[in-house]
């Protein structure tokens, strides 16, 4: 009986042994790893900052905002949902700081450190969401300067009483430009 039962706890133990090396080789061949430690340093970093400007949205419009914002040495990191503009901002700047999620969430905000940062720009480009951005940041954060992109003219107003500093429509601007 002692010897039977040897057998079956030593082949049981190489069994998970087993087991366990494969998963953490699993683990570390698939990137997962990487993927940890590359979000768990992104969070260090934005945990880390203190007056810096919250970006939503990387379209053109964000891209731009962006360009200048690094062009003047301002700390700022861009909130992204679409998981493909992600990917290519990863690649076209690695020391860009992206936040994957959605802007009209809380949570992310609060990741994002709304509570410290000086200023959001919303460039969403469905305004109804961008409404929703800046309720919940002017709620949040009651003295940070809030600017909003407007696709329509009749959400012109409806930002500035959720609360927005300054609303920009970037076809009006454009347009003005190019007369």
């Amino acid at each position: 009986a002692g010897k039977t039962f040897t057998i079956f706890l030593l082949v049981t133990s190489w069994g998970t042994f087993a087991s366990v090396i494969a998963r953490i080789t699993q683990f570390v061949i698939s990137g997962e790893i990487h993927q940890y430690f590359k979000n768990r340093r992104r969070m260090k970093a934005i945990q880390k900052l203190q007056e810096h400007v919250i970006l939503c949205g990387y379209g053109r419009n964000g891209q731009q905002a962006a360009n200048i914002l690094e062009a003047h040495g301002v700390p700022f990191l861009v909130i992204e949902k679409d998981e493909a503009l992600i990917q290519k901002a990863a690649a076209d700047n690695a020391s860009l700081l992206l936040l994957p999620g959605d802007g009209t969430d809380d949570d992310v905000l609060h990741q994002a450190g709304v509570e410290k940062a000086m200023a959001l720009i919303t460039t969403l480009p469905v305004d109804a969401q961008n409404v929703f951005i800046v309720l919940s940041a002017r709620s949040l954060n009651p003295g940070m300067k809030i600017i909003s992109r407007a696709s329509e003219a009749s959400s012109v107003a409806k930002l500035y009483k959720a609360g927005a500093n300054n609303v920009i429509m970037p076809d009006f601007i454009g347009g003005t430009h190019m007369a």
